[in-house]
């Protein structure tokens, strides 16, 4: 589990640095602007396939039965493998068929305005990729069950690169306008669905798993995987939905220069609380508490997943609840300092990244530092989502996930259209949070007796003494920031910043659950198996 946890963690760390460069590109060509907020929804409904698929239900709901039919019979595992992907990549393609015969409906009777016609267009180029990604997903799920872990973390970085290599040389080396620039980006996105296939087949080939269409859809094991599916595509993507529908209600509350200031609501007009910009706001503060997020939780919850299957497959519950335990202490040591850094470097770390060219403004760096604020305190919350969702799935158990997910996305809601006329775009981000540690919560107090027993016992005491560093370092930290305030704003002034403050909170922060003796530790650096 360690060593594929590293793997992972490498590579997805490898692709996160892409993906940042690839953010400031759309920082510096698109800014924060009513243009920019229609490619980050268009953007994000095809790649929400990559979070169901990539990192979710598809894998989650096959990983456990693969394993064990490999156990059984590699002929048949196999035959179970080109039946699933036939079925997954099936369905969603007709989906996508669905998608743009609804698009085109709603064009036709309905008439879309200029701001929504970009969004219809480009989600229209970018929705196969979702086809590309399912069928990647399920290919990598096969590859981790047996032992490479590599190949299928490396994907991602693919994409990565044909976005940003679709922006940069027509748009810096050619002057292409942005209105050219987010149709390249969307096609390049379809290019690098197809070469991160590609890349996945020889690997499968060397298991000497070749994929096929096949229609065995009446084996008990892949029954038991459509059984599992679609609860899970609910309970593995509560975050993910939650993002999504907050970028679409920051759009549909956002007033603009087209149309206007207000709006008329029984009867009453009501001047909108947000304006055009806010969805990048959001988009901005996403991507960098996701960073710690996509690297060390989902690459943790990955790489420990497997592990819960072999464990709930053998009925051994007491390893499953030890592996458990540790991977939840794991994933507290390192939530709560990223949180803390993240609320420390928020301001230098988005001047530095976006604050360049005439499109991102000074005011836009605050506005996403105060929605990144109320994001990174829901860190640990977001790494616990993803950890005991998956205790769950091990068990065959895909309701409790589902029910969980569907609460946390009320409570979001709730949250957002109450709060974000007192608190503006920073309300979103605070009802995801609470969200998260609502469902994760939730998910804890709900797992078998026998799963959970002792968890508070083994976590509370060591995660009360990772608070106390983490608060430490966070005081530590903003006080030396705070001391650095004669440094003039400027790129130069936000590397020193950074480069001050980045080492000495993190050694206040390793000094402290050192001295307290944090057992988790010994896992991160390697001295113990978890």
């Amino acid at each position: 589990m360690i060593k594929g946890f590293r793997q992972i963690a490498s590579f997805t760390m490898f692709s996160r640095v892409l993906g940042m460069i690839r953010d400031m590109c759309y920082a510096y060509f698109f800014g924060a602007t009513a243009f920019s907020d229609a490619w980050y929804i268009a953007f994000k409904i095809p790649n929400l396939a990559r979070r169901i698929f990539g990192e979710g239900a598809a894998s989650a709901s096959f990983i456990p039965v693969y394993s064990s039919a490999l156990h059984k019979s590699q002929q048949q595992a196999r035959k179970l493998a080109c039946s699933v992907i036939t079925a997954i990549a099936g369905s969603v393609s007709l989906l996508v068929l669905a998608a743009w015969v609804s698009m085109g409906g709603y064009s036709v009777f309905f008439g879309v305005t200029d701001e929504n016609s970009l969004i219809f267009s480009l989600t229209a180029i970018m929705l196969p990729y979702a086809v590309m990604i399912c069928t990647a997903a399920l290919m990598s799920g096969i590859l981790n069950v047996h032992g490479h872990f590599a190949a299928p973390a490396a994907a991602p970085v693919i994409l990565n690169i044909a976005i940003i290599s679709a922006i940069v040389i027509p748009g810096y080396f050619w002057g292409a306008a942005a209105e050219k620039l987010v149709y390249f980006a969307a096609f390049s996105v379809l290019a690098g669905g197809v070469v991160q296939l590609a890349m996945l087949i020889p690997f499968l080939k060397r298991e000497r798993v070749v994929i096929r269409p096949l229609f065995e859809f009446k084996t008990p094991e892949f029954r038991r995987i459509m059984i599992m599916f679609a609860p899970m595509v609910i309970g593995l993507t509560a975050t993910q939905i939650n993002t999504l529908l907050d970028d679409v209600l920051a759009w549909l509350l956002s007033g603009s220069e087209i149309k206007g200031a207000a709006f008329v609501f029984w009867g009453r007009e009501v001047t909108y609380p947000l304006w055009r910009g806010s969805v990048s706001y959001l988009y901005y503060a996403q991507r960098l508490y996701q960073l710690p997020l996509g690297v060390i939780g989902i690459s943790l919850a990955t790489a420990v997943f497997p592990v819960f299957s072999r464990a709930s497959a053998a009925g051994d519950l007491q390893q499953l609840r030890n592996t458990l335990s540790k991977g939840l202490r794991m994933s507290i040591l390192i939530a709560m300092p990223a949180a803390a850094g993240l609320i420390i470097v928020s301001r230098p770390l988005i001047s530095l990244l976006f604050e360049h060219g005439d499109k991102f403004s000074r005011s836009d760096t605050i506005d996403t530092m105060n929605t990144l604020l109320f994001y990174s305190v829901g860190l640990p919350g977001f790494f616990w989502q993803q950890i005991v969702t998956r205790v769950h799935y091990s068990r065959f158990n895909s309701k409790i996930p589902a029910m969980t997910a569907v609460l946390a996305v009320l409570v979001n809601f709730m949250l957002n259209i109450t709060l974000v006329w007192f608190m503006n775009i920073q309300a979103f981000a605070l009802a995801t949070s609470v969200a998260a540690y609502v469902q994760s919560l939730l998910l804890l107090h709900l797992l078998e007796e026998p799963v959970r027993e002792k968890i508070w016992r083994d976590t509370g005491p060591e995660a009360a003494r990772i608070l106390i560093a983490s608060l430490a370092m966070l005081i530590a930290g903003t006080a030396v920031m705070g001391k650095m305030d004669f440094i003039a704003e400027s790129i130069a002034g936000d590397i020193i910043r950074l480069l001050a403050v980045i080492p000495f909170s993190a050694g206040v922060y390793w000094v402290l659950v050192k001295l307290m003796r944090v057992e988790s530790l010994k896992y991160l650096t390697g001295k113990s198996e978890l």
